[in-house]
């Protein structure tokens, strides 16, 4: 690679470091049994579904950070000359958490190995924000409206969904109205313009088309989704409603997948009530909607192993839907088609009367016309161009007075309506350091 191509890299790179980080971290002090700080201690932290580790040391006032941690669990093990070594497994890391972890050295062999037990604190001491995560349980057990995890929102409490013209929030993951969601009062009344929202870090909002967001990951790709509601750090401080932080899927050392499917057919659906009163047929209102995923390590067999190093996750998503919908108009009449207005009444339901535009006559500010006899309009003066456009509009099929404010004319149609979203994730580690995704 040339220097030009490294720099390059480099800048794309440092691009990157400067999104809104949605990784979160494990922090805290290592101590003896008497209390004393013990410094320059091994900490490993170690991801446990791709067995991945992030290493470090505490400082010489026992503190530790182990920054970058993609959402997952984990297990901790702590290592110093002259203590036992500490082991504590199931530590769940969740989208942007700051998790204090703190350890108590007991004095034996290096060799001996203790297992940490006991709950995780609730209550982060460390961050002042306040925040919900919604995980994969909720993601799979959850009705998500159009598999848009937007359509979760409202389980965090100070979130409004359905504003915007959003039913429910969330909309399809291609339309450009699903950012209508209210936080702790913000974005009211349109439901755009004053949320942040974040996938991986980097923002999907688009300033310019009026705060709506470009795009949402599927169901079946997102890890976790963070709603912060208030009390958020610098990085955010541009948005006056709150923030929503995707964290996407990455693969593990383990080949998983899923498969979904729903379709929905009109041959079970009932006619509307206005359909049945006007004569039409029932709409077409069919729906069907697939999701599928897969991830795991990359592997090829004779060339490339990529467990505990190189791993992939894939979604596919495709949803097609038909809605019906009922148009009426007024047309003209076969006599208006002739020029014959005789029977046609006007917008209050009285008689119609049209003059004759050539028998204006203008006296002082005075305009009079002359009306056409019985209301028929001479064949001499229709237009063969009015005509042949009347003739193109379809005839009346409702039975109605033939009244210029009703319409007389419906009809039955529909609008077909689909959308594909294909994700791609690729994680790489590069060393216990350096991580590519």
């Amino acid at each position: 690679m040339s220097v030009r191509n490294l720099l390059l890299v480099l800048g794309l790179l440092a691009g990157v470091v400067r999104a809104q980080d949605y990784r979160g971290s494990v922090l805290g002090r290592i101590t003896d049994a008497t209390g004393a700080v013990v410094p320059d201690v091994s900490i490993t932290v170690v991801n446990e579904g791709t067995n991945v580790p992030s290493t470090t040391r505490s400082n010489q006032e026992g503190n530790y950070l182990v920054p970058l941690l993609v959402p997952g669990a984990y297990t901790i093990t702590v290592g110093a000359s002259g203590f036992k070594k500490l082991v504590r497994s199931g530590v769940s890391v969740r989208t942007s958490d700051k998790l204090t972890v703190d350890f108590q050295l007991e004095v034996g062999a290096a060799s001996d190995s203790v297992t940490v037990t006991g709950e995780m604190p609730q209550l982060q001491t460390n961050s002042a924000d306040m925040a919900q995560v919604i995980d994969r349980r909720f993601l799979d057990l959850l009705y998500m409206p159009n598999r848009n995890p937007l359509g979760l929102l409202s389980l965090t409490p100070g979130v409004l969904s359905g504003v915007g013209g959003v039913n429910g929030g969330g909309g399809n993951f291609d339309g450009s109205q699903q950012a209508g969601f209210g936080i702790n009062g913000g974005a009211m009344p349109t439901g755009n313009g004053n949320n942040e929202v974040t996938v991986d870090g980097a923002s999907v909002v688009m300033p310019r088309q009026g705060g709506s967001i470009a795009t949402s990951p599927s169901g079946d790709t997102v890890e976790e989704l963070r709603v912060q509601t208030t009390m958020f750090d610098a990085a955010y401080g541009h948005s006056n409603g709150g923030v929503v932080m995707y964290a996407t899927r990455s693969g593990t050392n383990q080949l998983h997948g899923s498969f979904e499917d729903f379709y929905r057919n009109k041959a079970f659906n009932a006619n509307t009530w206005q359909n049945n009163r006007r004569g039409l047929p029932k709409g077409d209102d069919s729906r069907q909607f697939w999701s599928g995923a897969i991830g795991g390590p990359v592997w090829i067999p004779k060339l490339y192993d990529g467990r505990n190093r190189t791993f992939f996750f894939t979604t596919l998503e495709r949803q097609s839907y038909s809605k019906p919908s009922t148009t009426s108009a007024r047309v003209p009449t076969e006599a208006e088609r002739q020029g014959d207005f005789s029977q046609t009444l006007s917008n209050q339901g009285g008689a119609l009367t049209i003059y004759n535009p050539w028998s204006t006559v203008v006296s002082g500010t005075t305009t009079t016309r002359q009306p056409f006899p019985g209301n028929k309009l001479p064949s001499s003066m229709l237009n063969t161009t009015g005509v042949a456009i009347m003739n193109q509009y379809p005839k009346p099929n409702l039975n109605v007075p033939t009244q210029i404010s009703l319409y007389n004319w419906a009809t039955q149609g529909t609008t077909h309506n689909s959308a594909t979203q294909f994700s791609q994730r690729i994680d790489q580690v590069v060393s216990n350091k350096q991580r590519l995704f």
